[in-house]
């Protein structure tokens, strides 16, 4: 199932006429189970006074007693942008107020970028491709306002409705790191803020079911990163890792995870297609996202990878920005999008929409 708004797929081994079967009867509960209507009669998930209903907390655990792996998460790339991918610094296009939208529109996968500052060794996000020189290009901001961003909207969240279930949300980290002072001190960053939400590596296992990370109170977060620098104490927090590191862990089957990029040629995506099939096959968490040299942040067709079984589909929220100077500051989840009449999203925001509304 995909959860938490998104089009829900199996990764079982059974018959076409039941994936159908099973499909129907899940979607509902899976899109609905964490939306502010899943508290009203009718939803199939709890009344006015947040009581569960009996017979959709039964089918809602049999749902959640699933392993970890046959589920898809809604997923934005790059989540910390605006706008274009590379842009001038005064546009500001980097922006920790991205954390909320995101959040709100439905996504529980999302990325940040980590970038040391060499002269204090704290850490910041912003968007670069080393190997060009663009990085600076774009503005940052520290990594901590983004973190506070996640925390506020989940106390938020969390205050504000009563479900039968709240799932985790993936922050997944790309790691930019040198210094054994910047790697504690994100490190510290994470704990600090997050604490017990952080689901800890040792739990993080082969065929560990979705309840285990799923709460009806303080909503958990599920680290991804794939660290490589040596001796890092950060990585020591990272319960999804890249799979060379997943199996240097001693005495557990961990979770591992790969990255595939996405172009957005049919020809080329065909090819992908039967790479995350077979990366699935072998075992592996698959997250897919749009190419590097998409700089207008325009997007693929997610479909092909959810039916191939990718468990996070990843997409530029924002959408395609075709002006340098455009971005999208403010969308609405289930809205059409509206480009020509809203000031504060010049994006074409059509392949989003379409993921948020699924």
């Amino acid at each position: 199932a995909r959860y938490e708004g998104c089009l829900s797929t199996r990764h079982h081994f059974i018959g076409a006429n039941m994936l159908v079967i099973v499909l129907a009867a899940h979607l509902l509960l899976i899109a609905t189970a964490d939306r502010t209507d899943a508290t009203r009669p009718g939803t199939g998930v709890a009344n006015d006074a947040g009581q569960a209903w009996p017979n959709t907390v039964r089918l809602l655990e049999d749902v959640l007693s699933e392993p970890f792996e046959h589920f898809s998460a809604q997923c934005s790339h790059n989540t910390y942008i605006w706008g274009r991918q590379l842009a001038t610094r005064r546009l500001h296009s980097v922006s920790s107020q991205t954390m909320r939208l995101a959040l709100q529109l439905g996504y529980r996968c999302i990325e940040l970028d980590a970038w040391e500052n060499t002269r204090t060794k704290e850490v910041n996000v912003k968007h670069a491709i080393t190997s060009y020189a663009l990085g600076k290009l774009t503005n940052s901001e520290p990594i901590p306002l983004f973190l506070q961003g996640i925390l506020q909207w989940m106390r938020e969240d969390e205050l504000a409705k009563p479900v039968s279930v709240r799932l985790p949300i993936i922050v997944s980290v790309e790691y930019h790191l040198k210094s054994p002072q910047a790697d504690m001190y994100l490190r510290n960053t994470f704990t600090e803020l997050f604490g017990d939400r952080l689901v800890h590596p040792d739990s993080f296992t082969r065929g560990a079911a979705m309840n285990v990370f799923s709460t009806r109170g303080e909503r958990k977060i599920i680290l991804r990163c794939m660290v490589a620098t040596p001796n890092s104490q950060f990585e020591n927090i990272v319960a999804m890792r890249s799979a060379s590191k997943a199996y240097q862990v001693h005495g557990l089957n961990m979770m591992s995870s790969k990255s595939i990029e996405i172009g957005d040629g049919a020809k080329q995506n065909a090819r992908k297609d039967k790479v995350v099939r077979r990366t699935v096959h072998d075992g592996h968490l698959v997250r897919t996202y749009p190419s590097k040299w998409s700089f207008s942040s325009k997007n693929y067709d997610t479909g092909p990878f959810f039916g191939a079984g990718a468990h996070m589909v990843c997409i530029n929220l924002q959408g395609e920005c075709r002006g340098d100077t455009d971005m999208c500051t403010h969308a609405e989840r289930g809205e059409p999008p509206s480009a020509t009449e809203d000031s504060r999203c010049a994006c074409n925001r059509e392949k989003a929409w379409q993921l948020e509304r699924d």
